[in-house]
């Protein structure tokens, strides 16, 4: 079941990730020193984290993540971390 999820859906949506990243250097949007197949799997890390809280640890430390801001402040600090500076530099 693992082979199959990661093979038809994780394996995926990092290609796709990864394209997104590969438009936004070329567009001069994201820095060039990002290497986009090391990049996609960080976007992803935050919903990896939520899963694993609600199923292990969530019963037992309620309120202590708050999932909904930790996905927002990741977006926040993870395209911040995407985009050029001006002039095109990294």
């Amino acid at each position: 079941m693992a082979r199959f999820y990661y093979r038809n859906v994780v394996r995926r949506v990092l290609t796709v990730i990864a394209g997104i990243i590969e438009r936004g250097i070329a567009q001069g949007e994201f820095r060039r020193d990002i290497d986009p197949r090391a990049a996609a799997p960080l976007a992803m890390a935050p919903l990896l984290m939520a899963a694993i809280w609600r199923q292990a640890f969530e019963r037992h430390a309620a309120g202590d993540l708050d999932v909904a801001a930790m996905l927002t402040t990741h977006v926040q600090v993870f395209l911040r971390g995407l985009r050029a500076e001006a002039g095109g530099r990294p």
